[in-house]
């Protein structure tokens, strides 16, 4: 589900934070994009590598080899689009040749080179030159689920750097935080779920419902310690990443969680599809959002119940900017249940096999195979009953009340200091206990 691996935290990662530490500023990027080949390489193997290098390649050239906007206007539109579309071929290997999150290195640097394509054409970018792209592409910290980010912020960012003590301290608790996301959190739900479909037990509605809640768990801890991890990476090679993820659990609304839920794809979207200079009626904002799902839910999961998820999903949010637009909003608890309801539903027809199962999934929800759970499932809930409790208790804003609590009080503080030290250890042995457990287990 995620590219962390014993390799990649024992060696990648720290072969890649000392070089970083002990070359000189400008010579930094390049170590951060050597490990950022070492960690792709160690997720998705020598086809993973060559399809980001074709990526990163064909989208320097693209820039490089595109005319004068103030000459040729129509002609550098039209190489635009033809980089435009090369970069989105270089998906379909991609989805047939990668599994799980070895997609992620190439799918994030298709995106980057779509932005540095549009704002080329437009006249906004000066070429760089093709070791400096690389860098841009390939860094450790942005390839771990990190911000689609345009070349001059994330050119910017490596001038800005300053490592400091304080600095590495929130890199280092952060990444510790997303490993336990990762590794205790998400693993054991991804082995829940796959334990409930393959029993079939997803019969009645309370099953149903029980499926859904645990693969958007399993999605929802995989992707927010992903972020993590990079936005700790980068603080721990002396740079702040800009925050990826924020609480989406909490959206009151489908454009809140749009925002919550991995904000450089909220941006990278208003950047790429919603802002043309022109007002978008509901009919234009619907295909436009139903060609993005159906782009990256092909790529990440590919099958016919794509269509089907991207359909709702753009309806939904459809609807959603319809009714803002017109005044109407829920109070703010029943906007919360019915955000994620219309999420868990999507997350059904995203998870299905196939269009068959997604209607099998429909007609379950509605209680046509009965309301209550069944032995299967109660059996299974029994044994994965702790990373479910925990999970589930995750989803609260417990960070955010311990924090509130310990500001208040002395004495909370005081244990806090010496309790979290710890605490962070105790994760940092369980994480790795369990991937060397997984580890000897695939040897």
């Amino acid at each position: 589900m995620t590219p962390v691996s014993l390799p990649v935290l024992l060696c990648v990662i720290p072969l890649t934070w000392l070089a970083a530490a002990l070359l000189p500023l400008r010579r930094k990027p390049i170590a951060m994009a050597l490990g950022g080949l070492a960690m792709t390489a160690a997720a998705g193997g020598m086809p993973a590598v060559l399809l980001t290098g074709l990526s990163v390649c064909t989208g320097w050239l693209t820039v490089r080899l595109l005319p004068d906007r103030r000459r040729h206007r129509r002609r550098t539109v039209l190489y635009g689009i033809f980089g435009a579309v090369l970069q989105l071929l270089l998906l379909i290997p991609g989805a047939l040749l990668l599994t799980g999150a070895a997609r992620l290195p190439l799918l994030l640097c298709v995106m980057q080179s779509l932005d540095c394509i549009r704002l080329r054409v437009l006249g906004q970018m000066q070429i760089p030159a093709l070791s400096a792209f690389w860098y841009y592409q390939c860094a450790l910290p942005r390839l771990f689920c990190g911000p689609v980010q345009t070349y001059s912020e994330a050119d910017r960012q490596y001038r800005s750097c300053a490592p400091s003590v304080q600095l590495a301290g929130r890199g280092a608790l952060r990444c510790t935080r997303g490993l336990m996301q990762c590794v205790l959190l998400s693993a054991p739900m991804c082995t829940l779920w796959r334990e409930l479909t393959a029993q079939h037990a997803a019969v009645s509605a309370a099953d149903t419902w029980l499926l859904l809640t645990v693969f958007y768990c399993a999605v929802y801890y995989a992707v927010r310690g992903l972020a993590e991890l990079g936005t700790g990476l980068a603080a721990l090679m002396g740079y702040v990443l800009p925050e990826p993820f924020r609480e989406p659990a909490f959206a009151r609304s489908l454009a809140d969680l749009t925002d919550r839920w991995l904000t450089w794809l909220a941006q990278w979207c208003r950047r790429m599809l919603l802002r043309d200079g022109l007002p978008l009626d509901n009919a234009s904002y619907f295909v436009r959002m139903m060609l993005l799902f159906c782009v990256l839910g092909s790529y990440l999961r590919p099958g016919l119940q794509v269509l089907l998820w991207s359909a709702l999903a753009a309806a939904l949010l459809t609807l959603s900017r319809a009714l803002r637009r017109r005044g109407f909003t829920l109070p703010r608890t029943a906007a919360k249940i019915a955000v994620g309801l219309c999420v868990l539903l999507c997350a059904g027809l995203m998870q299905a096999d196939s269009v068959t199962g997604s209607i099998g999934m429909l007609r379950a929800l509605t209680g046509a195979n009965g309301l209550l759970f069944t032995g299967g499932t109660l059996y299974l809930v029994k044994i994965h009953w702790v990373p479910l409790l925990l999970s589930l208790v995750g989803l609260l804003p417990c960070g955010r009340m311990l924090r509130a609590a310990m500001h208040k009080s002395r004495v909370l503080r005081q244990m806090g200091s010496v309790l979290i030290p710890l605490c962070e250890l105790a994760v940092l042995l369980l994480c790795m206990t369990e991937l060397l457990r997984q580890w000897t287990a695939q040897i």
